[in-house]
């Protein structure tokens, strides 16, 4: 691994006099035949900006992919609405567990996991159906 360019910049406010002015460096690294930009307020080496970025790119994904699994609802009932909430988090978190066990090789563990989720997946059409009737119920 080589380091690269760095170099310093500065935004420009959105409007004249107002808007904050952010300065950042631009790092750049090579790697094989690989490029990799990193834009950061750190003073560390680029090899170490790879690495803290590495680091965070498991959590990053985590929270773009859990978005995928929360229930889409207009409802306005806060005990549904965590519901869905506490769905989401237990379909996320079997989803992980089935990739992992997948990856290990347990096919029998896996296959009992895939059942329960689809039969999870299953009740979730009729939730939302119930969501209509609690919404008739507090008119």
């Amino acid at each position: 691994m080589k380091g690269g360019e760095d170099r310093m910049y500065t935004t420009k406010p959105i409007r004249e006099g107002r808007g904050e002015q952010v300065s950042f460096r631009l790092v750049t690294l090579r790697e094989a035949d690989r490029l990799f930009l990193f834009a950061t307020n750190t003073s560390l080496k680029p090899e170490e900006i790879r690495e803290q970025f590495r680091k965070r790119w498991g959590i990053e994904t985590s929270y773009r992919v859990i978005r995928k699994f929360h229930a889409k609802t207009t409802s306005k009932l806060y005990r549904l609405r965590i519901l869905y909430f506490y769905l989401a988090v237990v379909l996320y978190n079997l989803w992980v567990l089935l990739n992992y066990k997948y990856e290990t090789g347990t096919p029998t563990y896996v296959l009992k996991l895939r059942i329960l989720l689809s039969l999870v997946l299953s009740f979730l059409p009729d939730m939302e159906a119930g969501n209509e009737q609690d919404n008739q119920d507090t008119l």
